[in-house]
């Protein structure tokens, strides 16, 4: 018997699929956002496995799968991704190409199929799910609000602390508010040299940067600061000045596969984004 907040998740998902059959989209949005919603309360509350936890689970969620004659492919791709959560590993397009599901029947496929499937899909109602949401495309107006507005926004939290609080992480482990804007900068100089690549040549190979893995260099708050200030709005002429079609130039990721500058542009707009409530949290606890 499932939980309660399960049974919640699976009423308000047929809900939204069914006034979706019928046409009615805009309460099908407010359903299908009520039933993540609820996703992710319940995840929560149950606990979002890490480290060694997070490998038997997923061992035992790939042995089931295996006594329920999952198809195969799907299965190999598990255990790579599992073998690659083991070591650590990001780089694992060739391993894990593109998921796709089919609206009618649930139907899973690895790689885009070139033709009508057995279900009756035509390849284009298939619903592809990408690696993770940063590559949701944004509009390039907002985009670039979105990357002009944050050091403004992150810059004033920072006033009246001391260099020593800014070092100081909120507990073992955690990043301190300096090794948060640290990690800001270096995400944003991997970005402008992404944005100088894919506007200077055609079919650029971009390689996948362990940001998190950059160590600081010494430099102090301000500095950081400054450096992720300046490459910022380098980033920002560039990108003010690409003609409409060029936001479609393309590049071969070799984590990702083929992406976009609207979608590497989106990507790097909404991760930033994704560190703010850390970066409140690590505040609030360093000025308590």
């Amino acid at each position: 018997m499932n939980s309660p907040d399960e049974q919640r998740i699976l009423k308000l998902i047929r809900l939204a699929r069914g006034v979706e059959a019928g046409g009615y989209y805009n309460l099908s949005k407010l359903l299908w956002a009520m039933a993540y919603a609820q996703e992710i309360q319940t995840s929560n509350n149950a606990g979002v496995p890490r480290g060694a936890m997070l490998i038997g689970e997923l061992e035992t969620m790939i042995e089931v799968l295996r006594e329920q004659d999952a198809p195969a492919d799907l299965i190999q791709a598990l255990e790579c991704g599992t073998d690659a959560v083991r070591e650590d590993r990001t780089n694992l397009y060739e391993e894990i190409p593109h998921a796709y599901v089919s609206r009618l029947n649930g139907e899973i496929f690895l790689g885009k199929p070139s033709a009508r499937t057995d279900g009756g899909d035509d390849p284009l109602d298939l619903r592809e799910f990408l690696p993770i949401y940063y590559f949701d495309a944004m509009r390039p107006v907002e985009i670039i609000e979105a990357l002009r507005s944050y050091p403004g926004t992150i810059t004033p939290m920072i006033e009246g602390l001391s260099e020593e609080q800014l070092n100081q992480a909120p507990v073992e482990g955690a990043w301190s508010v300096r090794e948060l804007f640290w990690h800001f900068a270096m995400a944003q100089k991997v970005f402008e040299g992404r944005v100088e690549q894919m506007l200077a040549e055609d079919n650029v190979t971009l390689k996948s940067v362990a940001v998190w893995s950059i160590k600081s260099e010494g430099l102090s708050t301000e500095q950081i600061l400054d450096l992720y200030r300046e490459s910022r709005q380098k980033t920002l002429d560039l990108l003010e000045s690409v003609a409409p079609g060029d936001w479609w130039r393309a590049a071969w990721h070799d984590e990702f596969g083929r992406v976009t500058l609207l979608q590497q542009a989106s990507y790097f707009a909404r991760h930033e984004r994704s560190h703010l409530a850390q970066l409140v949290s690590t505040i609030k606890a360093v000025s308590a």
